[in-house]
């Protein structure tokens, strides 16, 4: 109960002091006072732009600090030295089975090339018969060199050393400037058939049939001559016009150089990685046949024995002056296929010599 009584007793003391008295306040003393405050207010906006520009100017010095102590940098260090000369460009050389060098700009290209077939037979033939022989040889011993010029011309030389002799093989320059062209004029093997015209190094069997060797003597083979070939991706057509050997020489027995044309065409009308169908047709037709004669023969399968198991001749006469006879010319039709079905493939030739012209003359 005292402690109730002492604080009624404060609460009235307070309530009766004089301070705190309520004081009427003017709007004008109020309205100075709101003014007044709203100037601090302004002022202290002012000083917080102020400093925030202050901010800005600090920051974007600092942000050129960087630039400028590398321009100082870059002023205080030596000029770099002046770059080093192009090195010229220098003859490339790839490697397959030879090495085969191009010039810098591609130009030309320069290759050896070359094929060694060593041969060995032993033969076990019935009595009575044909007596083969036995032994060794060197069936072909080729080298030469392949290469292009100006990039649309490609050339070819090649010799064979066998027999204690040297031939000229392949001696000429193809232009191949026009799209699907090819103008060969030189030494070459002329169309005449798919075996005829498949390289030496990959016959199927060591030599090629007798057929083919038998009529390539009378009008295939190597010839000189120009030849002109169309080659696109299914279809090949090449036709020429040529001479003889460039081992002939003119003599009183083969006074003309025989001269004949040629023609052969293949399509294949599948022809990918793994399926190939080919087929084809040739001919050719040869006139003044050296010693006005010809003959059809063809040794064994293997050169090893070197003699002839089938031959016919036909012999013609020149005679200075005299009446000359034999054989004026010769034709040959020729159809050829193939088929790879990977991994098997197989291929065949037909040869067919229609005609061998006769004659008679005098001169």
């Amino acid at each position: 109960m005292r402690i109730v009584l002492l604080g009624g007793a404060s609460i009235m003391a307070l309530a009766a002091s004089p301070a705190l008295a309520a004081k009427p306040v003017s709007n004008a003393a109020i309205l100075e006072r709101l003014n007044a405050l709203e100037a601090k207010v302004d002022a202290l906006q002012a000083e917080n732009n102020d400093l925030h520009r202050q901010i800005d100017q600090q920051q974007a010095t600092v942000a050129t600090i960087p630039s400028q102590v590398t321009t100082a940098v870059a002023a205080a260090a030596p000029p770099p030295p002046p770059p080093a000369p192009a090195l010229p460009k220098q003859t490339q050389t790839a490697w397959s089975y030879v090495p085969q060098f191009t010039s810098p700009d591609g130009s030309f290209t320069f290759k050896p090339r070359g094929i060694l077939d060593v041969d060995y037979a032993a033969f076990n033939e019935r009595r009575g018969g044909y007596d083969y022989n036995n032994g060794t040889q060197i069936r072909r011993g080729r080298f030469g060199f392949d290469g292009t010029a100006f990039k649309q011309l490609a050339w070819r030389i090649e010799g064979e050393w066998v027999g204690g002799q040297t031939t000229l093989l392949d001696a000429y320059v193809a232009y191949t400037g026009i799209k699907n062209l090819t103008l060969t004029a030189g030494q070459l093997k002329i169309p005449a058939g798919l075996e005829a015209n498949s390289s030496d190094s990959f016959n199927e069997f060591m030599e090629r049939g007798m057929a083919n060797s038998a009529f390539g003597a009378v009008g295939g083979e190597r010839r000189v001559g120009l030849t002109v070939a169309y080659v696109n991706p299914w279809l090949t057509a090449t036709g020429g016009l040529y001479g003889a050997n460039e081992s002939i020489s003119r003599n009183t027995t083969t006074p003309d150089e025989v001269w004949g044309y040629n023609g052969r065409v293949t399509v294949e009308p599948i022809n990918d990685a793994r399926h190939l169908i080919h087929l084809g047709a040739s001919a050719y037709h040869v006139k003044d046949l050296a010693g006005n004669s010809v003959t059809l023969a063809d040794r064994p399968n293997v050169r090893v024995d070197n003699g002839n198991i089938e031959s016919v001749t036909i012999a013609g006469t020149n005679p200075a002056g005299g009446p000359q006879t034999g054989v004026s010319d010769a034709t040959y039709y020729g159809f050829e296929g193939g088929q790879c079905m990977a991994p098997s493939r197989c291929r065949a030739s037909t040869i067919t010599c229609t005609s061998i012209g006769s004659e008679m003359r005098r001169r």
